[in-house]
């Protein structure tokens, strides 16, 4: 498969971003999401967005979270969960605003159609558990607790993410309308200063 991305740069430091994902004819299996990251400085504290939240919720988890204005400190988008796994997960938003705390901030604007974001200060290396290989030891026993913060913000900024399943039990693959199994996903964003006068 290829991925292109476009940018263009106007004179008011708005920055749109396209990205479009071609998998090919016989793509294989399911993307957990398509979507980029970008490392922000940890002095970014808060963040606030429309969309689905306050809590974390993804596209089969998100019904009891509600479209409106939220806000929350990035230490507490971290969903502190036994063993470290995705999380933080916000669908259907159409902006997103982090600040520090001078007001300073960058701001997510989705173009044509929302988009689902993350702002947690752990990579997403931090968070993957490896499967368990047979006769081979590995970190599946790490707990959340063994995880130091970084000194950095990790924005996602994703097109689509695959749900999480676990209707019967937590290895349930998710239904097939919220698996990723397309040839081809594309979207874009606008990236740009946080404008009081354009956000709330």
């Amino acid at each position: 498969g290829t991925i292109t991305v476009r940018y263009e740069v106007y004179g008011d430091g708005i920055l749109l971003v396209r990205s479009r994902l071609e998998r090919g004819v016989a793509p294989n299996g399911a993307l957990p999401k398509f979507g980029m990251t970008m490392v922000l400085p940890a002095r970014y504290q808060l963040v606030y967005w429309m969309g689905r939240g306050p809590f974390e919720n993804y596209p089969d988890r998100n019904r009891a979270a509600f479209i409106g204005l939220h806000y929350q400190f990035i230490k507490n988008m971290v969903v502190p969960y036994i063993r470290p796994q995705e999380q933080g997960n916000r669908s259907d938003v159409h902006w997103a605003v982090l600040v520090d705390s001078t007001g300073t901030g960058i701001a997510v604007q989705g173009v044509e159609r929302p988009f689902q974001f993350s702002a947690l200060p752990y990579s997403v290396a931090d968070l993957q558990c490896p499967v368990r290989a047979l006769g081979q030891r590995n970190d599946l026993n790490r707990h959340f607790s063994d995880l130091t913060p970084r000194r950095a913000v990790y924005l996602d900024i994703d097109a689509v993410q695959m749900g999480l399943g676990g209707d019967d039990s937590w290895w349930t693959r998710p239904h097939k309308q919220y698996r990723l199994l397309e040839q081809r996903y594309e979207y874009a964003f606008y990236l740009m200063p946080y404008f009081p006068q354009r956000f709330p």
